[in-house]
């Protein structure tokens, strides 16, 4: 880059607003969506259930279960089913991952639910929980689970 070009971009960064001051400010708000709001990456404890003018907590230790439903997740606790407002992805990113694996593109599970393994074709598995649930397993993730077990499936 010449002087004169190096100069010119300057000029062009400085009347665009571009200057340090900026590109700081813009890294911070890239580090605070990245770790949330405490800025320790902490893990979600409750999951904030919004129902007509009101709110409910719901512990995640007690969630069995999750299945994505559009723009939903679908926490199923014990014989009841609750609707939270988000995807998968985000919920995952915030969970206690000694916790929670997913399983299926649209399925995470609390892995100290899960009572046993069945295999079936192709590398797949059925996951059976402890209340008798029973949710599939698919080859894709099922490298996640045995890095959780530390041991082959």
């Amino acid at each position: 880059m010449t002087p004169t070009s190096s100069r010119k971009l300057r000029t062009v960064d400085s009347r665009a607003g571009i200057d340090g001051s900026l590109a700081r400010g813009s890294l911070k708000k890239v580090r605070f969506a990245a770790t949330g709001f405490f800025g320790t990456g902490r893990r979600l404890d409750h999951l904030v259930l919004k129902k007509n003018k009101g709110a409910t907590l719901l512990p995640v230790d007690e969630i069995d279960w999750m299945e994505g439903a559009g723009v939903y997740v679908q926490l199923h606790v014990g014989t009841k089913t609750h609707l939270y407002r988000g995807s998968l992805n985000y919920l995952l990113a915030r969970l206690d991952p000694y916790r929670f694996l997913r399983i299926h593109r649209s399925t995470i599970v609390n892995i100290k639910r899960v009572k046993e393994f069945h295999r079936r074709s192709h590398g797949d598995f059925t996951l059976r929980l402890k209340d008798g649930t029973e949710l599939l397993l698919t080859r894709y993730f099922r490298r996640s689970v045995e890095q959780w077990l530390q041991q082959r499936l």
